[in-house]
């Protein structure tokens, strides 16, 4: 038998999807004591309890690894940083969506990660800083910022999958835009947009289909893409085109990529991070945090 040599926070959230984490416990912390850790298990009760738990308690340990959605690996990593931990993390996807899982190629199944971590080498992850939030995945914004929770796992937080919901539209009168500036990369993107990704991986499905391809989120930059408001409705037809074919050149669609933006609005305005609601203010400040995460998979 192994003896444990090194300390693992194991933060679950017991709820989470098929509740595979609570139900597979016991397997589980068998897998990570075997291959040589003391495990302390954190239950989450509420949210922003993975946030707490991190922060408050994470620095004692060698090693973190939480069990749930998006959510959760959000909450977990917002309290590294906020805590100032530097301890590598291990990610076990059991939520009903788990997009992190998806672009970083991790298993789906629990007992597999759960070995895949024990076995795992270390990979860094940029994070990006949203005001005094944080995301690893995709924020976005408009009247459709829901949308990357009902479609297909492979094509959530893309550009493309927002164009079916756009065929929907029956008045383009009804729509409202958001004006926006967007200060980056030493110039001015100013519009109404209908809405708009930011990306830590990847706008584009194409990519994400391509198997076995893990999507590069150490870079250091992140993609911002923003969908104009149409003036009408042949220019709705035409934006429709455009997001449908995620052609980043077509002047319906604002893209470009940076490490830092600055988003000024005329009023507050409702993302998603993650998955997780977000009211920005006025003017809020995008940036990268490089290498961030220390990923064990």
């Amino acid at each position: 038998m192994t003896v444990p040599k090194k300390k693992m926070m194991l933060i679950i959230n017991p709820v989470a999807g098929k509740q595979e984490a609570r139900k597979n416990l016991s397997e589980i912390v068998q897998i990570f004591t075997s291959g040589g850790f003391m495990v302390t298990v954190f239950m989450t009760g509420r949210s922003g309890d993975a946030s707490a738990f991190a922060a408050k308690y994470g620095e004692n340990y060698d090693i973190i690894v939480c069990s749930g959605g998006d959510g959760t690996m959000n909450e977990t990593v917002t309290g590294i940083i906020r805590g100032g931990i530097n301890v590598p993390l291990g990610y076990m996807p059991s939520g009903s969506y788990n997009d992190f899982a998806e672009y970083q190629q991790l298993s789906k199944n629990i007992i597999r990660a759960a070995k895949d971590i024990v076995k795992g080498s270390p990979r860094p992850v940029d994070v990006i800083g949203f005001g005094s939030r944080y995301f690893i995945n995709a924020a976005d914004f408009g009247a459709f910022t829901w949308l990357p929770y009902t479609t297909p796992q492979q094509t959530k937080n893309t550009l493309g999958a927002y164009a079916y919901l756009l065929e929907g539209i029956k008045d383009i009168s009804k729509v409202r835009g958001q004006h926006l500036k967007l200060y980056a990369n030493g110039g001015v993107y100013e519009g109404d947009y209908i809405f708009g990704i930011i990306c830590n991986a990847t706008l584009l499905a194409g990519v994400l289909s391509r198997k076995g391809r893990i999507i590069q989120s150490d870079d250091g930059i992140f993609e911002v893409g923003m969908v104009r408001m149409p003036e009408n409705a042949l220019d709705f037809q035409e934006t429709l085109a455009a997001v449908r074919m995620e052609d980043l050149g077509d002047p319906h669609i604002t893209f470009f990529k940076t490490n830092r933006v600055t988003i000024e609005s005329d009023g507050t305005v409702d993302w998603s991070l993650d998955g997780e609601r977000e009211r920005a203010p006025e003017s809020v400040d995008l940036e990268t945090l490089h290498s961030r995460i220390t990923l064990i998979c």
